[in-house]
């Protein structure tokens, strides 16, 4: 899950940075993230030791911290599940459909 801003009817602070990074959290969305060279990754937070994503922190070149997970559910919105991990990124850079249109392979026909 990602948070640019605020839910609509919900309280509480907006989660960006300054610059417009965004939180990111969640396992699978984290390790998404961390694995996509076009992400720019600021920081990982995490709680407890998990290799594998500080294999993917160390490769996305995202500073790590670790986090108690009373202290990282304070960072982001109430309700986010976010499974210990949360990450810090700048947004990809948008995609006008019809390039991406442009760019896709060639349906087949069977």
């Amino acid at each position: 899950m990602t948070r640019r801003n605020k839910a609509h009817g919900r309280s509480g602070p907006d989660h960006r940075s300054s610059d417009d990074s965004h939180w990111i959290w969640g396992t699978h969305a984290v390790r998404a993230a961390l694995a996509n060279p076009k992400r720019r990754c600021r920081k990982l937070m995490v709680v407890g030791a998990d290799p594998s994503i500080k294999a993917l922190a160390a490769a996305a070149k995202a500073p790590i911290e670790s986090i108690d997970s009373g202290a990282l559910s304070r960072a982001l919105p109430r309700d986010a599940i976010h499974q210990g991990l949360a990450l810090l990124a700048d947004p990809l850079e948008e995609m006008d459909v019809h390039d991406a249109i442009d760019g896709a392979p060639a349906p087949r026909r069977l």
